[in-house]
């Protein structure tokens, strides 16, 4: 029985793992195969929004600064050959008039020839190279000018040797025609940077180079306002790989060496315009994503840096929700395959439960399998296959009954006149013919006992067994049985123990539960070796009365306790192999004990005798 459920068990288990493999096995890869086309979209969407973060960085850098050397440029509306045929109030005024105080921190006038001829600071701190002088007499105008200036404090003048420009690079780079931008520097904690530009005449010719040092706080600012995704930002570099600029999402320090990065040395190496393939790496205990390009202009880098949980945070939910989605398609399926693998189990289980009745003798039920399928069909074959199970077993115990009843007359009729000779009824016999007889007389005996044991199953199977519950005191039958037993358990010196502590009244029919007795005990005295004792006693559990006996005898292994009860079944071993019996006794004692409404059972362990314990209701 318990092989049977563990195979239908088996086989739901496998049906709803196939069910589930059918079911979940195309969806798994389907969504897999979606989220790594998702994963690898949003790579490149990754990318997209970097190159656009960095783009718009360096538009906005580029612009500002197109603005400032716009707001630089200086054209003189004179058709003048050099700037000291400017009066000094004139360059005073040109510096001071023609640029916003808000874009510079200071403002320097270069000549051709590369000699500052004047500088302005914010405050309109005017300066003016001595060289300036020696361009006019000393009764020019220009002269007395540029002297009562510097008596009134409008001016000061500084050496020529200070004034000596040329081998600096914003003059260098301005007189040839190109816009000047210089590095980035810190002064008197200040970020400043300068750049410069030629000054035209009116002719379009150059006649000098103005250089700027600027505030470059306004960059920061424009920097600080551009966010990538929630979490990322915008860092620039220098030519060095230092940070000069970023946001202030920015995991690094300002002046943070960013060569270590491989994605940088090769910005550095290649000085590549455009975007770069964007690398992963880890910060802070942060996976981030970085991208770069290369601002020729001013030989900076400008970088986009994004934490990955933020950049893909869109994969993530996505994949969160799908999750959801996938956990409840699961569950869904699992309580359909669980539905679905009911309904194809149930006549199985029918089936099985049908068998069990067969083996448990019951063949007057039928199953009822209605499916419209092969399982009803199935089914059909079952009942039918019941009715002639059934048919063959009432022509069996029909047969069995009336051959063992026929037998009981001629075994009983030997058993008789046997015993009539072995008590010299029909004269004397020699000691060899009565030995002869003896065993004929055993032989006999065993016949008998079989044949009262093939009434009394076939009696019961055919619902013939007569039972009568009456009130009767157990231990009066067990003093009885113990009487009966006294000179087989003498015979091997074993000692039956019954402390009778009065009336023990149970619903028994008497004869029936004296057999039961007879033959529990009886076993336990043949089963014992040696001397063991035997003992008895009982056990009061609600409205039933418990009697135990106990044996100190040869044992049963887990295999034989399972078998013990059916029928014709002896453990088969050398312990047993002298013991006799037919395999009916425990059979016909379980057939009663059940018809009497109590149970019946064993405990038992190899080596170490058994307890034999059955249940019947109190009086």
């Amino acid at each position: 029985m318990k092989l049977g459920q563990h195979k239908q068990k088996s086989f739901r288990v496998k049906l709803i793992f196939i069910f589930l493999f059918v079911a979940m096995v195309p969806l798994i890869a389907v969504a897999w195969s979606n989220f790594y086309l998702v994963t690898q979209n949003r790579e490149q969407n990754v990318l997209e929004l970097q190159r656009l973060a960095l783009a718009n960085a360096e538009d906005k850098v580029s612009r500002l600064f197109n603005e400032k050397i716009d707001n630089l440029q200086l054209v003189v509306s004179a058709p003048i050959d050099t700037l000291y045929q400017l009066r000094a109030s004139d360059i005073k005024f040109l510096l001071e008039s023609s640029f916003s105080p808000g874009y510079y921190k200071r403002l320097d006038m270069i000549d051709k020839t590369g000699n500052l001829l004047a500088t302005i600071g914010k405050d309109s701190d005017f300066s003016i190279n001595k060289i300036y002088l020696d361009n006019f007499s000393s009764t020019s105008p220009y002269v007395s000018e540029l002297e009562s200036m510097i008596d009134e404090k409008k001016a000061v003048y500084f050496s020529g040797i200070e004034g000596d420009l040329k081998n600096l690079p914003d003059f260098q780079t301005a007189i040839l025609g190109d816009n000047y931008f210089g590095p980035k520097e810190e002064v008197d904690g200040e970020s400043v940077m300068r750049i410069a530009s030629q000054i035209m005449n009116s002719e379009n010719e150059v006649i000098g180079v103005i250089s700027a040092e600027i505030n470059t706080l306004d960059i920061q600012k424009q920097i600080e306002l551009i966010q990538v995704g929630n979490e990322g930002g915008i860092i620039i570099l220098d030519s060095e790989g230092l940070i000069i600029y970023q946001s202030k999402k920015s995991p690094f320090l300002y002046k943070s060496e960013m060569t270590v990065f491989p994605l940088i040395n090769k910005l550095i190496e290649k000085k590549q315009i455009g975007v770069s393939s964007y690398e992963e790496y880890i910060y802070n205990e942060k996976q981030r994503v970085l991208s770069g390009r290369y601002y020729e202009k001013l030989n900076w880098y400008f970088l986009s840096d994004w934490p990955v949980k933020d950049a893909f945070s869109v994969v993530g939910n996505l994949f969160s929700q799908t999750s959801k989605i996938f956990f409840g398609i699961i569950v869904l399926v699992v309580v359909i395959a669980l539905i679905f693998s009911s309904q194809v189990t149930k006549p199985v289980k029918k089936l099985t439960e049908g068998v069990k009745r067969i083996k448990e003798g019951k063949l007057d039920q039928d199953i009822s399998i209605k499916t419209d399928d092969e399982f009803e069909v199935l089914g059909e074959q079952f009942n039918e296959m019941t009715k002639v199970l059934k048919e063959n077993k009432e022509l069996r115990d029909e047969f069995v009954f009336v051959a063992a009843h026929e037998l009981r007359t001629p075994v009983t009729a030997i058993k008789g006149y046997l015993s009539m000779v072995l008590e010299g009824g029909f004269g004397e016999i020699n000691d060899k013919t009565k030995d002869a007889l003896m065993i004929c007389n055993k032989s006999n005996e065993r016949l008998v006992q079989l044949v009262q044991d093939l009434l009394e199953i076939a009696r019961s199977e055919a619902g013939r067994m007569k039972i009568e519950l009456k009130k009767n005191n157990i231990n009066e039958l067990i003093d009885t049985t113990i009487g009966e037993l006294k000179s087989l358990s003498d015979e091997k010196g074993i000692k039956v123990s019954y402390k009778n502590e009065g009336d023990r009244p149970v619903l028994a029919d008497q004869a029936k539960l004296q057999e039961v007795l007879v033959n529990i005990v009886g076993n336990a005295i043949k089963y014992t070796k040696g001397d063991g004792d035997i003992e008895i006693w009982h056990e009061e559990k609600e409205e039933f009365l418990v009697t135990h006996i106990k044996d100190h005898g040869i044992g049963m292994t887990k295999e034989e306790v399972d078998q013990l009860f059916s029928k014709f079944y002896r453990a088969q071993n050398e312990d047993t192999a002298n013991i006799q019996g037919t395999g009916l006794g425990l059979f016909i004692c379980k057939e009663i004990i059940n018809k009497m409404k109590g149970e019946v059972w064993v405990e038992s362990e190899k080596g170490k005798g058994s307890v034999f314990s059955f249940k019947l209701k109190k009086e």
